[in-house]
């Protein structure tokens, strides 16, 4: 005999199939291996690899969610060309009219859930818990198997065991694919209310495993600290320029960036009143995660790890601006977790209105929570839409270095490998991404600069502010290029100015209205 399942399943997110229906079928299968066995399935994941490890090679995939004449048509087109005996369907949904239509050319089994059994079939089995164990006919005169006794499980579980003691006080099973992993959810909820309770929790042969041990462990996990430092140690360690770049690593975490850097404005302290425009989110983020803590007057580690860090950059916000960058992911991370609670309580409150779910009417989800979740993502969108005009007018004003290209192309093909260049540092990233061969004198970074050679780059300074007012032409004597770079920007007009007051020592080989290129005498 020729037997063709017509079953749907997967571990797809947010389809909320499993691998029941897929099971059923697997397990009805097994006890009929020996007929020849035809599968059509919806695979949303998973399901033909499932198939074919427990020894079952004729299977047809079919398109997901197919229309009914679409789906009818193909089962009648394979019957007719496999001379089909039986077809059982076993699937989410199954419509009235659908198991008609195929019961018209083929004989035709249905497998139901809970208390659906009147479909116009050959046979109805139903092993729905709801029902006590009876053979009955339906309204189309369908013979039905209902009640547990007709359950179709794997054969592992045929036996009864004659054992009453109990073992458990709690048995816990999500299904083939726990989505949404309830089953951890459950461990943890019972761990941090220290429930002295056994339990037995089956887990599906698709959901995601856990290690119980770590969940009951009181350890403190010294690997998720261990293991970061010996990246960083090694990184350090296996580098061509060891051990020079540990002092060059303090220089630039301790004497540039987070201490002094003097020169660069994103790391300088904002006016008051520019901080609190600036992190106007943040601090109500903060503000309102210090009122839950007032009002819960007890905090999980978890929380009070994020809650400092967001206090430990929040001051150092004040410090240095840069900060903010480290500032808005880890207050936004502290409200979660402490709303989180709220949130919850929330989504389960049924006060509420709440639309209910077919499959599961058990589960219930709030409309309302959904639409403030909504809600939030279109606050976000019209946050990111306003600062993008607000801040339009300054992207375009800094959005100019590219009109360089001419100069830095000239540069490229006429001027020596390893010259050294005389320029404004602001210029540095684009001539460099253009032209590495060359040698610029300022980089990115003044505070280096600085660092290295206090007086000189105090004269540096002064050239390009106009408050250098010797008559000596220090850009020859202190750094002695051979070529000068200057834009026609407002940034470069000090520069320009000093060029022309000292232009004996200078020839224009390249100019355009954006830039000039200088050699030196």
């Amino acid at each position: 005999m020729k037997i063709l399942f017509r079953t749907a399943g997967g571990i797809a997110k947010g389809e909320e199939l499993g691998l029941g229906h897929v099971y059923r079928c697997l397990n009805l299968a097994k006890f009929m291996k020996q007929n020849q066995i035809h599968f059509f399935v919806e695979d949303f994941g998973g399901v033909k690899n499932i198939l074919k490890k427990n020894g079952f090679d004729k299977i047809i995939l079919l398109k997901k969610n197919p229309k009914i004449e679409y789906d009818v048509e193909k089962i009648r087109s394979y019957v007719k060309r496999n001379k089909i005996d039986i077809v059982i369907v076993d699937r989410y949904k199954i419509k009235k009219r659908y198991v008609s239509k195929i019961r018209k050319f083929v004989k035709t089994v249905v497998i139901s859930d809970l208390k659906d059994i009147e479909f116009d079939a050959g046979l109805v089995v139903n092993g729905f818990i709801g029902f006590k164990n009876k053979i009955i006919k339906n309204r189309h005169k369908t013979k039905c198997l209902i009640g547990p006794k007709y359950q179709i499980l794997s054969k592992k579980f045929q036996k009864k065991k004659n054992n009453r003691k109990k073992e458990f006080k709690l048995l816990a099973t999500f299904g083939g694919y726990d989505e949404q992993n309830i089953g951890l959810m459950l461990i943890r909820c019972i761990v941090k209310n220290k429930l002295n309770i056994k339990v037995k929790l089956v887990l599906g042969p698709s959901s995601r495993k856990f290690n119980l041990k770590k969940l009951f462990s009181n350890k403190f996990e010294y690997k998720i600290l261990l293991y970061p430092f010996i990246g960083i140690f090694l990184g350090l360690v296996i580098n061509p320029y060891f051990p020079n770049n540990i002092s060059l690593l303090y220089t630039q975490i301790f004497k540039v960036n987070l201490i002094a850097n003097l020169f660069n404005v994103e790391w300088k302290p904002w006016p008051f009143f520019e901080f609190i425009k600036n992190n106007i989110l943040v601090l109500f983020y903060i503000f309102i995660s210090i009122f839950i803590l007032i009002i819960n007057k007890k905090i999980t580690k978890l929380q009070s790890f994020y809650f400092s860090l967001t206090i430990f950059f929040f001051i150092y916000t004040i410090i240095s601006r840069r900060m903010q960058e480290y500032l808005v992911p880890f207050s936004i991370l502290t409200v979660s977790l402490l709303l989180n609670f709220y949130l919850i309580k929330f989504e389960k409150n049924k006060s509420f209105n709440y639309h209910g779910n077919q499959r599961f009417p058990g589960y219930r989800k709030s409309s309302i929570f959904a639409y403030v979740k909504s809600g939030a993502v279109l606050f976000l969108i019209i946050i990111v839409i306003t600062n993008f005009f607000l801040l339009r007018q300054d992207i375009s004003n800094n959005d100019f270095l590219f009109n360089y290209n001419n100069c830095a192309e000239w540069m490229k093909n006429n001027i020596p490998k390893n010259s050294l260049v005389f320029t404004n540092a602001y210029a540095f990233p684009y001539l460099f991404s253009k032209n590495s061969d060359l040698i610029y004198t300022h980089g990115i970074d003044l505070t280096y600069s600085y660092l290295y050679e206090p007086e000189k780059f105090e004269r540096y300074m002064g050239i390009l502010q106009g408050t250098l007012k010797d008559n000596v032409d220090y850009i020859k004597e202190d750094y002695s290029p051979d070529y000068v770079f200057s834009g026609k920007i407002k940034q470069d007009v000090q520069l320009f100015n000093y060029i022309i007051n000292n232009k004996q020592n200078y020839d224009a080989v390249y100019e355009d209205e954006w830039c000039a290129v200088l050699e030196v005498k």
